[in-house]
């Protein structure tokens, strides 16, 4: 055992299943290629197949699997034998994983920029809003009412085709009051 490791057997405070004390870890490789003077990502990225191991699992206490207190118990031995199975992320996955730790809302490329799309909901958008002083005469309700929707077509807007049907019967059953279909 090495001289900095944690004797875990010998620790009796020590939960060898707190994942803050002990887990099993892997490192992905992201490859880049440097043209024009600064570095990018390759293309072989956009392929879609999970990404490479750089070491291959391990134990987060750095040492071999039959020396480690945890690893080496049956529940720790089979915590590895499932880590070593499961595949790497993809790199829309890692995308989505980043996205999530550091609060960021992915937006396809299609919808970010001033394109025709954008351009579209944006003067229906204004189209509505600048109604929305003869909606005002009609009351509270009404007037909440042509609000959400105006959030409903825009939220729309910025959906895929294959989440739209999900929020539309959200919706319906928000105003019905029974529960979507």
């Amino acid at each position: 055992m090495i001289d900095n490791a944690i004797n875990a057997a010998e620790d009796p405070a020590f939960d060898p299943y707190m994942p803050d004390e002990h887990r099993i870890e892997d490192a992905v490789k992201v490859y880049m290629v440097f043209e024009n003077g600064r570095w990018c990502l390759d293309a072989l990225i956009q392929q879609g197949d999970p990404l490479d191991e750089v070491t291959g699992t391990r134990c987060s206490y750095e040492q071999p699997r039959e020396d480690c207190a945890v690893c080496s118990t049956p529940q720790g031995l089979a915590e590895v034998q499932a880590a070593d199975r499961a595949p790497m992320p993809t790199p829309r996955e890692l995308l989505a994983m980043l996205a999530t730790e550091f609060g960021v809302v992915v937006v396809p490329a299609a919808m970010a920029g001033p394109g025709p799309h954008i351009t579209r909901l944006s003067e229906q958008i204004q189209q509505l809003l600048d109604r929305r002083s003869e909606v005002d005469q009609l009351g509270e309700t009404l007037r909440d009412a042509f609000v959400a929707a105006v959030e409903l077509s825009t939220y729309l807007n910025t959906q895929t085709r294959h989440g739209r049907p999900h929020a539309l019967r959200a919706l319906i059953a928000r105003i019905t009051g029974k529960p979507g279909a």
